[in-house]
């Protein structure tokens, strides 16, 4: 199924203002999510956004299943069945998944018609991410991984750990140039000795300057973001503090009722709220009195120590954007914790003490000198993570890929 809107008057007119993703040709970029609403997906459409829907094309996952959303105006989305078969039992989806030749062949075809200068395959998803590196390969096209998990610690403990290890290997030895999220840079290079380019979560918006105007602020906590087994114990540690000091913490998260509680994320302290779409959202980060992440500690969680330790969730970046207070729970050596303390954006709690915890809110609801420097000091720190800084770096690197012939390395 292909969902072009290329004939678009408007849309055309748009892209002609943008400048081209790859100025040798063309570029195809291979990701299972782009149409469902989520993390990856919001990324890689943020990102490729800021560049002239003519210059690439999209190949995707199918776009049934829950609320599909639209491509943005003028982009070309090819989206393939990659659903289980019918005969195939799903004890044996991960041997499927791993070695099933139809998809991989029809792939490829597609990629040839499209004729790319350069092929970027986008992980989290091991099936996607192969789908790239095998057209790559095949075509003899550069290609550039974009990991926005870490490949082997988010698949450690399932049956797709051993394809999980040996496509990052192929990854290493065969992509020209690798942009890596979060933590993973260090990851790679101190684990595996890899050299990658940061490509951080990126805020799309415009970022002020100055601190906004304390003006309708509410004397609450704000989560914004799902709530699962990498962070439920730590918000759980929250929301017993917030109680303490009698501040509500408001949700907005797609994690159902059930889910809130088993974690125990109830009460008469916590309240859901349903936002229409961004912008109100957005709204809402810059009228609470403090916004609140948190990370779960190895022990709690049956999530790798490794991908624990690399994680800087979305809503991170929209939290230093907003200049509200932050608050950050999770062990001193995650990635998370370094940025915050690195940068003096928040105040970080990296220790399982439901005293500190407290304190920290008091402290930040009180506001004073110290909460104003640590305001402005995230508004900095967003800057660093601002899309118009971020986007001209995926660009030269993809014209750098482009150059090269497939299995080079930029850095060659």
């Amino acid at each position: 199924m292909t969902l072009d809107q290329t004939n678009d008057e408007n849309c055309c007119r748009a892209g002609a203002s943008l400048p081209k993703l790859c100025d040798r040709g063309h570029v195809v970029v291979i990701s299972r999510h782009y149409m469902q609403i989520t993390g990856s997906s919001v990324v890689i459409r943020n990102l490729l956004a800021r560049f002239d829907p003519r210059s690439y094309t999209l190949i995707v996952r199918d776009v049934s299943g829950p609320a599909p959303g639209e491509p943005e105006p003028g982009v070309l989305v090819h989206a393939i069945d990659a659903g289980l078969p019918g005969p195939v039992p799903h004890r044996l989806e991960h041997l499927w998944r791993q070695h099933q030749p139809f998809l991989r062949s029809r792939v490829k075809r597609l990629v040839k018609s499209l004729s790319p200068t350069v092929i970027v395959g986008v992980y989290p998803d091991l099936e996607f991410l192969q789908f790239a590196r095998l057209a790559a390969r095949d075509l003899r096209i550069p290609w550039a991984a974009y990991v926005h998990d870490a490949v082997v610690g988010a698949s450690w403990h399932t049956k797709y750990a051993a394809w999980a290890r040996t496509l990052q290997a192929q990854m290493f030895a065969e992509a020209s140039s690798i942009f890596v999220t979060g933590g993973i840079q260090r990851l790679y290079r101190e684990k595996y000795g890899k050299a990658t380019t940061s490509l951080p979560i990126a805020y799309p918006e415009p970022i002020p300057e100055k601190l906004p105007e304390d003006r309708d602020i509410r004397r609450e906590a704000f989560w914004g973001g799902g709530i699962y087994e990498m962070n439920a114990r730590g918000l759980k540690r929250l929301l017993t503090a917030l109680e303490e000091v009698k501040c509500p913490l408001a949700l907005r998260t797609p994690s159902n009722d059930d889910t809130l509680e088993r974690y125990g994320i109830t009460g008469e302290c916590v309240r859901r709220e349903v936002m229409r779409d961004r912008p109100e959202y957005l709204e809402a980060l810059r009228r609470r009195g403090l916004l609140v992440a948190a990370l779960d500690w190895p022990d709690e969680t049956n999530w790798h120590d490794e991908e624990l330790s690399i994680v800087f969730p979305t809503k991170a970046v929209e939290y230093l954007a907003s200049g509200r207070p932050i608050l950050v729970h999770c062990p001193e050596r995650y990635f998370l914790a370094q940025f915050f303390l690195e940068h003096k954006c928040g105040l970080v709690i990296t220790e399982r003490d439901h005293k500190a915890l407290v304190d920290a809110v008091n402290r930040l609801l009180r506001g004073g000198d110290e909460v104003i420097r640590m305001r402005k000091a995230a508004l900095a720190a967003a800057q660093l993570l601002s899309m118009d800084r971020l986007a001209p770096t995926f660009q030269s690197e993809i014209n750098a890929v482009a150059r090269l012939s497939w299995g080079e390395k930029v850095s060659s």
